[in-house]
């Protein structure tokens, strides 16, 4: 009834001038059984990570065409030492690239378990950006003073250049059997930072047998910039020096330096040895890091229990056969995500789709 309807009806009950009360009309409402509840199934409660029914997935990316009975013993001795250290089921796996290692990592195992995986520094920055993962331990290459975190990374070009984005339309030279990291990779990472696109902007790479070859070529114009390792440059000055004077070109090395600069200086990739670090320097490519999921995932105290024990095994004898045979290291070193720093930068500058990459 409206507003208007129940003033009107009262108005006509007051004026009708019966004393009997205004009654209300009472709808009887059956009486019916209470349903008794059915009481609902028990519920398993769900497994806490790491054990024998609920093992954290370790993987490394091991081609099959790679896999040895060695590294099926290291395997055996990796989840033992886990289990007995922490008392930690793992089951360590194996996968062909790193676009699976990465899938397992952002969203589990094909049958849906969390995973940890070693992996490059590349797809670790995906990782990262892409489901909150974060690296752990990052591997050492090298021994003593050689001890190295990362591949350090030279960019030399022609004099009068003085930026990367004047290299637009102009071709790069690489060392043939340089690491293609650093040839090729990373350099072509900076560029597209500079608002360049190596493939369509530029003509394609020319090879060289050598850093002196590339030298040369950019002094002569024949290539206007190169990415080399680091040394090469002031060692094919070395060597090239005693050719000098060339035919229209450089007279002596002051003006081969001036002829060909270096645009961006190699970081320092050494292993820090108990002194404080500040994580990885500009121009260094690190190498790889085991990368865990996310702490909703899994906790920063499990990580750390986990990454410990790993440190701790890498030290023994048969955890040096799996620096060895896995990950092509001699040692490991905490890391965390501020480590990563300088390298993160090159990657969201260049806009890098490691899907897209393929």
């Amino acid at each position: 009834m409206t507003l208007a309807g129940l003033v009107l009806s009262l108005s006509l009950a007051a004026c009708s001038g019966s004393d009997e009360p205004v009654g209300r009309r009472t709808t009887a409402v059956p009486v019916s059984p209470t349903p008794r509840a059915t009481p609902l199934p028990d519920v398993s409660p769900v497994a806490p990570l790491g054990s024998e029914g609920r093992p954290l997935t370790l993987i490394f990316v091991q081609p099959g065409d790679t896999l040895t009975t060695g590294i099926a013993a290291v395997q055996q001795d990796v989840q033992a030492y886990l289990l007995d250290e922490l008392g930690l089921s793992v089951a360590i796996t194996f996968v062909e690239n790193e676009s699976e290692a990465l899938r397992a990592v952002c969203i589990g195992t094909e049958d849906g378990m969390p995973a940890a995986a070693w992996m490059s520094a590349f797809s670790a920055m995906v990782a990262e950006r892409d489901c909150d993962a974060e690296p752990a331990l990052a591997v050492v290459r090298g021994t003593g003073t050689r001890a190295a975190v990362g591949m350090p990374v030279e960019i030399v070009g022609r004099g009068g250049i003085a930026a990367l984005d004047a290299l637009r339309g102009q071709a790069m030279c690489r060392v043939t059997g340089d690491e293609d990291l650093v040839a090729w990779v990373y350099p072509s990472l900076l560029l597209a930072g500079a608002g360049i696109d190596p493939i369509t902007d530029m003509p394609a790479p020319l090879d060289y047998a050598s850093a002196e070859d590339v030298i040369r070529a950019i002094a002569e114009g024949d290539c206007a910039a190169a990415a080399l390792e680091p040394g090469a440059y002031d060692d094919a000055l070395d060597d090239l020096e005693s050719t000098l004077p060339w035919s229209g070109g450089p007279a002596n090395r002051e003006e081969l330096e001036a002829a060909v600069t270096v645009l961006r200086p190699a970081g320092d990739a050494t292993a820090p040895r108990g002194t404080a670090w500040s994580g990885y320097a500009a121009n260094v490519v690190p190498y790889d890091a085991l990368v865990f999921p996310s702490s909703g995932v899994l906790s920063a105290d499990l990580r750390e229990q986990i990454g410990a024990a790993l440190s701790g095994f890498a030290d023994s004898r048969d955890g040096q056969a799996m620096l060895q045979d896995l990950l092509d290291a001699s040692g490991l070193i905490p890391v965390d995500a501020a480590d990563y720093g300088a390298f993160r930068s090159v990657i969201n500058q260049a806009h890098w789709n490691m899907t897209a990459a393929g």
